[in-house]
């Protein structure tokens, strides 16, 4: 009877104990299951966070690395001599921007810069071209590439000629170069440039403007 008595109360205590530990489980269960459940609606408050992180460096990235061109080439008609006929104007954010290597002093100086092509009526005109240009807004460095006066033989069929027929006026190539957009780094492979109506398009925009002048 003694034994059965201990064997009995043994059992009792023993279903008593495994009822406490499945309790036990079923509580760490429950609480796991919340914790699951609360880190799936956490998760996509975090996602959110992260995309908004992502477009603010995007936006933040684009604006410091673009150039008001508009600006620029409105300073520039604004301060282009008369008599100065332009057959080229091409901007560019870096020294091959426009997908190949620079050279000259464009090759040695980055940031933005627009270069001319076209003609005036003579060397000490260019060279008053050159002072004008150093009055635009921004201007850093106006470097003369080239200078060259017609010699009255004829030139009408040369292409971008802008002396024409036997005309001697002299033709001039030159780099206007200026400051970098506040925090910028002009990407390698991809500048936007300007054209003559001051819109960006693509790495470098080159506007014909034989026989135009200001």
């Amino acid at each position: 009877m003694a034994l059965l008595l201990v064997m009995a109360a043994s059992y009792v205590m023993a279903g008593n104990k495994v009822k406490t530990e499945q309790a036990r489980i079923d509580a760490i269960t429950l609480e796991a299951d919340a914790a699951e459940a609360q880190t799936a609606e956490l998760t996509s408050f975090a996602d959110f966070s992260a995309l908004r992180t992502a477009r603010i460096s995007t936006v933040t990235s684009l604006a410091t690395t673009r150039f008001d061109w508009a600006h620029a080439l409105g300073e520039l008609s604004r301060v282009l001599p008369r008599r100065v006929w332009l057959t080229q104007v091409s901007g560019s954010l870096s020294a091959t921007g426009d997908g190949g290597a620079a050279s000259g002093v464009r090759a040695s100086i980055p940031g933005p810069a627009i270069t001319l092509a076209g003609c005036t009526t003579s060397h000490p005109a260019v060279a008053t071209l050159m002072s004008s240009l150093r009055r635009m807004d921004g201007v850093t460095r106006v470097s003369l590439d080239s200078s060259q006066k017609g010699n009255g033989t004829d030139s009408s069929s040369s292409t971008g000629d802008c002396r024409g027929g036997t005309d001697t006026r002299t033709q001039f190539t030159l780099t206007i170069f200026l400051e970098a957009p506040v925090a910028a780094t002009p990407p390698a492979s991809s500048a936007p440039a300007a054209s003559a109506g001051g819109a960006p398009s693509g790495d470098a925009a080159s506007t014909p403007a034989a026989g135009a002048s200001q």
